[in-house]
């Protein structure tokens, strides 16, 4: 019998610690396949993900583990009159600028949160298990961050402000309805005069 509960003892430890491991590189290797594929999926100008990896890769695992991201905040950001920075200094500063929004950006938010470049001089980011007020918080850091960091360069120096617009969604089911509700926060935000989190 003793020989027998020894037996059984070691078989369960080995077991368990085999299915540990197991579980532990599994995630492992999960997370560096994101990685490889928001490298895949990113922007070549700011190298943030693009809207194709929002849509095909970040979306679908959030519907697949929903315990793991929701409630999923979304943020849309629009750099304040970014047209007048083509105008005044040529494309190529305004290309300059948006690497140096992303990279604030980048630097603003927590491992898990994501920047995404989704068109022009617009971002999302998304911010999983993150409350709607926590995901405002959020915002507002990185939009004061923003307006106290103006694009230096040469004799450029030019001031920088963003626009914010916040939702959150509480299930997967209605990811599309809160980035479009993001997206109408934004557009409040900018007219109520730009520079501030809606």
């Amino acid at each position: 019998v003793s020989r027998f509960l020894i037996a059984l003892g070691c078989f369960i430890t080995v077991a368990f610690i085999s299915e540990y491991f197991w579980h532990k590189s599994r995630k492992e290797m999960l997370t560096d396949n994101l990685e490889k594929l928001r490298q895949a999926n990113s922007d070549p100008l700011t190298k943030v993900p693009n809207r194709r990896f929002l849509e095909s890769v970040y979306f679908e695992r959030a519907m697949k583990n929903p315990a793991d991201y929701f409630p999923l905040s979304v943020v849309v950001v629009d750099i304040d009159y970014f047209k007048k920075i083509n105008d005044n200094y040529g494309h190529d500063v305004g290309d300059r600028v948006l690497i140096h929004i992303a990279t604030l950006m980048k630097n603003a938010i927590r491992a898990t949160d994501v920047v995404s470049r989704t068109g022009g001089e617009e971002f999302l980011i998304l911010y999983p298990k993150t409350t709607l007020s926590m995901a405002v918080k959020l915002a507002e850091k990185i939009r004061l961050e923003i307006e106290s960091s103006p694009f230096i360069e040469g004799d450029i120096h030019h001031p920088i402000t963003a626009s914010f617009g916040v939702a959150t969604a509480l299930t997967d089911a209605n990811i599309n309805a809160t980035v479009k509700l993001a997206d109408e926060h934004l557009y409040e935000a900018k007219g109520a005069g730009r520079n501030r989190v809606m």
